[in-house]
């Protein structure tokens, strides 16, 4: 849904050849990304861009939200998440997340924590901590998860498998600081492996050479997105 730098692609006020760049990959929005997984929707994080995310992709159910940490690029569209509610009888959307993340959502959306919304139309949230490992056995998904290195707080990878099949389908790791700490994760994605990275000198909405790097390393499809 988006995969762009904090700042989003293109940035305001640059004239850097990346944002003046008529190429459609240098047209991103903020992190969001929506998984369907044996008829299971899952939504990772809300970029401030959500609504038009979700308008572009025709998304039309959310059974669950992860969140992958506090920081304004992937919380602020949350509100958003408002119609999913709606969508589900006017019940809260259970919303897994650090510790971290379930103190920045009470902080940002307080309003938003009850078991159903205030009012008709807006969002209401059931914060819960994820945990290790995530199993929904009806629907063979289970989903793992891994904390790792970012510029302050720690970041959640999620991995998406099907359950009971052996089979890792998507390995999500947004804001990653360090990338050679994923080799391992990489080597398990059958399917695709999503590391939104952070380059370590400006400008950092540059698009970097990394992912012949991991591809090469975990042999299998392999997606590196770096910021």
């Amino acid at each position: 849904m988006g995969t762009g730098t904090s700042q989003g692609v293109p940035m305001i006020a640059c004239d850097c050849a990346v944002c003046r760049s008529v190429d459609p990959r240098d047209q991103r929005t903020r992190s969001s990304l929506h998984v369907v997984m044996d008829g299971l929707h899952i939504q990772i994080d809300a970029a401030p861009e959500f609504r038009l995310q979700c308008l572009r992709e025709k998304i039309s159910w959310v059974d669950f939200f992860i969140l992958t940490h506090g920081h304004a690029d992937h919380i602020n569209g949350m509100d958003d998440l408002r119609r999913f509610c709606d969508l589900l009888g006017g019940n809260a959307l259970t919303v897994y997340t650090t510790e971290e993340g379930a103190s920045r959502t009470q902080a940002v959306f307080p309003y938003t924590i009850a078991d159903r919304p205030i009012s008709a139309g807006y969002a209401a949230f059931k914060l819960q901590l994820m945990p290790a490992v995530l199993e929904f056995v009806l629907n063979r998904v289970a989903v793992r998860t891994q904390a790792l290195a970012h510029h302050r707080p720690g970041v959640a990878a999620h991995r998406e498998d099907t359950a009971g099949a052996g089979e890792v389908g998507n390995v999500v790791g947004p804001d990653v600081a360090r990338v050679a700490v994923h080799a391992g994760l990489a080597r398990e994605a059958r399917h695709r492996l999503r590391i939104e990275g952070r380059k370590q000198q400006p400008p950092e909405h540059h698009r970097g050479d990394g992912p012949c790097f991991i591809e090469n390393r975990a042999k299998h499809y392999v997606v590196l997105l770096i910021n």
